[in-house]
Formats: C-alpha cells, sequence, structure tokens
C-alpha cells in the first residue's frame, strides 16, 4: 500500500481538502484572513531569512497558537543558544499570537499550501537543519521534500490515538514514515507509533512542553491586585463561555450574598463588547470594574492595582494567566461547549481548580482527575456543592492548591529533553 497513498493524497484528499477550504472561505472570516494572508507570502520568506545571514536554522511547524504554546518553551532554548528558528503557521490565530513575539532570533510565516513546487521552494529558501513538526498538523509533501534533501523529520507532543489496524493503520503509517524521529506525550503514546512506525525509526517519550511554559511564562511579569486582600477569598471564573455562566452564575451570586470577603474576578471567552456587557449586566448589583480602566499604558514587570472591587471583569488579551497569581478557586470555562481551556494556568498559580465535564480530549485533565487534586462538575448542584465546600473549608482549599501545582511541576521538562534529543539528532 506504500506505493498508494501518496498519490491518493495528492490527487483525491487534497483537492477536496481544496474544495472544503473554498466553502469555509465563503462562510468563516479567518479563514478568509488566512488566505488572504498567504499574498507576498514568498516576498516575506526571503526577507525572513535574509536576517538569519544563512547560520543555523531550525524549521517549526504549528497549526495555532494552542501548538505553538507547546513548544514556546523549546523554541526559547533554540533561542538561548543563539539558533535561528523559522515558525510556521496553517491558521490566522497562531499567526497573530506570533505577532506578540520580538526576537531576532524567530521569524514566522503561514505555511505555504502542500504543493510539491512549494516545498521545493521553501526548502531551498530555509536551508533547515532541522523540520520539526507539533502535535498533528503533518503534511506530507513538505515532509516527503524535506526528505529528498536528507534534513531530518522530527513529529513532538506527539499525542496519541487509539489503536487502529487493516486500511486506517495503513493510512497512517503512510503519515508518519517519513520522521525522523517521534517523541510521543505519553507511554501509551509510544506503543501506538512503535506498532504503525519500523523498528528501527526511534521513537521516545518526552512529555509535554504546555507543562514547561506555564512557569517559563511566571517569569514574565506579575499582576496584584491590592483589593484582594490576606482576609479575602478570590474565585476567577476564566474563559467563561454563556452555556458556562447558565450553570454557574446563580451559586455564585448566591455565594457573595453569604461570604462578603468573597471576590470575584471573570474572564469571558470572548471578550467583545456584547460578552463584557452582559456580564457587567449579571454582575450589576456588585458594580463590577472593567480591567481596561485599571491597566497603565506601559506595565512594567509588576503591576499593582489599587482599585477597591468586589467584581473585576476582565476585558483585555493576554493579562488572565497573570490574574490567577490573585485568586485561590479557579473555575475554568469551556467544558460545557466545546472543551475545557487550559487547566495548567491556573495550577501553576497555586489555585483550586473546577472545570466542566467535557474534558476527555485533555490528558491533563484526566490525570489531574485521576489523583482528585482538580473537581469536574456536570450541573448548577455539583458547582454550587464544591464551590461552597471550597469556600468554606480553608484546609481543604489549600490542599487543593497544593495537588494541583504539584501535578504540574512534577511534569516539567519536556523541552530540556526535545532540546537535548534534537541536538544529537542535527549532529
Amino acid at each position: 500500500m506504500k506505493w498508494f497513498w501518496f498519490p491518493f493524497y495528492k490527487f483525491v484528499l487534497y483537492p477536496v481538502f481544496f474544495v472544503l477550504l473554498f466553502l469555509l472561505i465563503l462562510f468563516s472570516r479567518k479563514t478568509r484572513q488566512s488566505i488572504l494572508s498567504h499574498i507576498g507570502i514568498w516576498k516575506r520568506i526571503q526577507n525572513h531569512i535574509l536576517r538569519f545571514n544563512r547560520s543555523k536554522v531550525i524549521w517549526v511547524h504549528v497549526a495555532s497558537a494552542g501548538e505553538y504554546l507547546q513548544v514556546k518553551s523549546l523554541i526559547s532554548i533554540f533561542v538561548e543558544k543563539k539558533i535561528n528558528v523559522f515558525i510556521t503557521v496553517t491558521s490566522i490565530s497562531g499567526y497573530n499570537w506570533l505577532k506578540r513575539e520580538n526576537n531576532n532570533n524567530i521569524v514566522f510565516d503561514f505555511l505555504p499550501l502542500d504543493f510539491s513546487w512549494n516545498a521545493k521552494k521553501i526548502i531551498k529558501l530555509i536551508q533547515p537543519s532541522i523540520l520539526i513538526f507539533v502535535k498533528t498538523d503533518i503534511w506530507p509533501g513538505f515532509l516527503r521534500e524535506a526528505k529528498k534533501n536528507n534534513i531530518p523529520r522530527v513529529l513532538v507532543s506527539a499525542p496519541a490515538r487509539r489503536p487502529v489496524s487493516g486500511l486506517k493503520k495503513s493510512y497512517y503509517k503512510f503519515l508518519y514514515e517519513n520522521f525522523t524521529a517521534v517523541f510521543p506525550v505519553t507511554e501509551e503514546g509510544r506503543l501506538y507509533y512503535k506498532n504503525i512506525l519500523e523498528k528501527s525509526t526511534p521513537v521516545e517519550v518526552a512529555g509535554d512542553g504546555k507543562y514547561d511554559i506555564v512557569f517559563d511564562r511566571k517569569k514574565e511579569r506579575s499582576i496584584s491586585l491590592s483589593a484582594v486582600t490576606k482576609t479575602d477569598i478570590c474565585a476567577l471564573l476564566g474563559s467563561v463561555w454563556p452555556e458556562d455562566l447558565n450553570v454557574i452564575i446563580n451559586p455564585v451570586l448566591k455565594a457573595m450574598e453569604q461570604y462578603p470577603d468573597l471576590k470575584i474576578i471573570v474572564a469571558p471567552h470572548e471578550n467583545d463588547r456584547r460578552h463584557v456587557d452582559a456580564l457587567v449586566n449579571l454582575f450589576a448589583k456588585f458594580k463590577p470594574a472593567l480591567f481596561s480602566d485599571l491597566k497603565v499604558p506601559n506595565p512594567s514587570r509588576e503591576i499593582s492595582l489599587k482599585l477597591n472591587f468586589r467584581v473585576l471583569i476582565v476585558d483585555t488579551i493576554g493579562d488572565l494567566f497573570f490574574l490567577y497569581e490573585n485568586s485561590h478557586i479557579a473555575y475554568v470555562g469551556g467544558g460545557f461547549s466545546t472543551g475545557i481551556h487550559n487547566i495548567l494556568e491556573p495550577c501553576a498559580m497555586k489555585n483550586a481548580v473546577i472545570f466542566g465535564p467535557r474534558y476527555q480530549k485533555f490528558p491533563e485533565a484526566e490525570k489531574i482527575l485521576e489523583i482528585n487534586a482538580a473537581c469536574s462538575i456536570s450541573n448548577t448542584a455539583g458547582f454550587e456543592s464544591v464551590f461552597l465546600d471550597l469556600l468554606a473549608n480553608k484546609k481543604k482549599r489549600l490542599e487543593k492548591a497544593k495537588a494541583c501545582y504539584d501535578f504540574v511541576s512534577q511534569h516539567k521538562g519536556a523541552s530540556q529533553k526535545l532540546f537535548k534529543a534534537v541536538q544529537k539528532i542535527i549532529s
């Protein structure tokens, strides 16, 4: 079947993908932005590479912001060693996130469409020492061309999949067979890729770099809210969707009546005017403050904000993680809609963590529940019970917070391990 899959991908799967992409352009603003942003890509890439003066280049491909954050700590190690990193992304969200980076050793752009002539052109321009794919956004045309040019190809943060056989196994073998080495997150992943790949292909568990990034980000800056005093309890409702609020809002409002020293920080998943105004109305009785009214234009590493409030609404981008420093209990949103958001951030900031029922696609959530460090709830009654228990029982709240922190701390180290492995492969 080896001879079958690449022509099938090239002449069937990719044209189908192209048709779907065209349909998405009609209905998705983000897809339109992504495609339009490809205009002028070759000139930009050429200018990017000129900045590197032809010194060693590591090429890293990520799908979006989430995948980038999984390898950000690894990329930081390359940069510390004065190694240039060229990052390609698939989505506009990843591209916009990378705009925040400001380092002469990092450049980024969209990945061109996976045609053979594009693969030849970009490899000739970049001349990478190694090509690193992150997680699942794998493009066979680029892999194949890199192999022809004897460029090592590595897959990192490789997720575990269910065991497959027959046609599925044959397809996944085609997808992964051109990698020089594969670094799965878990032992289950190692067994899966060992079953798919040739025995000669190294497959080694490296862990997940997203545990490293939360500790790296803690070093960036600090936001201290003086309104949260030592005698207060602060609960942060992070990245909440309307579906989350439908479940948790009444118990939260009741708890605020019951506990005068309870402070609430709430960050909507979408921080546009409509969603922010909806939160202002929900908490109107407590005269909520907006975080944008507190921020100084050019904050230093440590920010101390001295406005008194009982409810603070986060209507800015990029501040939620640092605000967890002020909270003791965190409800992480998304569990009643598309799936939970980042639970590692509040864990690293020593919060007792609660989230909704849709966490199955996130191994860290399953692991943290197995050790009884965090709590998952499925309805209003469940949330009310857990929330009130944590408010009333300080000892339990501190124990849960410590267990969450210890869980994240114990899983650090993937980025250093991957860096050493990549160095070895290049040399």
